[in-house]
C-alpha cells in the first residue's frame, strides 16, 4: 500500500520552498501574533474544510501544489 502524503514531485517543491527565503517570507506573512491569546500565533491564510491552514507552493505538471501549513513549518530543510 502506498504511503500517505505528498508525491515525490510535490515533496521536491516543498523541500525547495522551505529552503527559499522568499517562500518562507511569504509563509511568515500569513502568521499573525495575537498578544494575550492562548495561541499567540494564528494562521491568517487559506484554511481547509477541516480547519487546517493551507499554503500554496507552486505548480507541478500543470497542477497547483498546496500543503497543510504545519507540514511546511515542520518540514526539515535537510530532509531526503
Amino acid at each position: 500500500m502506498p504511503r500517505a502524503g505528498l508525491a515525490e514531485p510535490a515533496r521536491k517543491l516543498l523541500r525547495a520552498g522551505v529552503a527559499d527565503e522568499v517562500t518562507v517570507a511569504r509563509f511568515r506573512a500569513k502568521i499573525v501574533t495575537v498578544p494575550g491569546a492562548d495561541c499567540r500565533l494564528l494562521w491568517s491564510g487559506a484554511v481547509s474544510g477541516r480547519g487546517h491552514g493551507r499554503f500554496w507552493l507552486g505548480t507541478v505538471a500543470g497542477r497547483g501544489v498546496v500543503v497543510i501549513a504545519h507540514r511546511f513549518v515542520l518540514y526539515p530543510v535537510n530532509s531526503c
